[in-house]
């Protein structure tokens, strides 16, 4: 189920100096790649995993809880943080692939280089 309050994007990159370029094109084919295909059920799985387990860990500070109480009224789903959990269940291999599908252009690319 895709939220209508769907909002930005944001692919994180760490590359080797010089391999950004590639690193770019890789994802872009993965993002193609979903848009037609969607995740495997077993990759679908162990992100809803990986998300899950790391709202539990996220509970143990309050700060953390803090940051989750204000998203949830930023985005205006009064329940976000007691419903989190299940709408992470409810993502199906077709949502992703409908997001996927989104990306018609290469996403704007940033980078930051260490200095010398």
């Amino acid at each position: 189920m895709l939220s209508k309050r769907a909002g930005a994007y944001m692919f994180h990159l760490l590359t080797n100096l010089g391999d950004s370029d590639t690193a770019l094109t890789v994802l872009n084919e993965h993002i193609a790649r979903f848009a037609k295909e969607g995740p495997s059920a077993d990759d679908l799985e162990k992100a809803k995993d990986r998300l899950i387990s790391r709202t539990v860990f996220m509970k143990e500070r309050a700060s953390s809880l803090a940051n989750e109480i204000g998203y949830s009224y930023t985005v205006e789903i009064k329940d976000y943080y007691h419903t989190y959990v299940d709408r992470i269940n409810a993502v199906s291999a077709e949502d992703i692939k409908k997001i996927a599908a989104l990306f018609k252009e290469p996403p704007a690319v940033f980078k930051t280089v260490p200095v010398q």
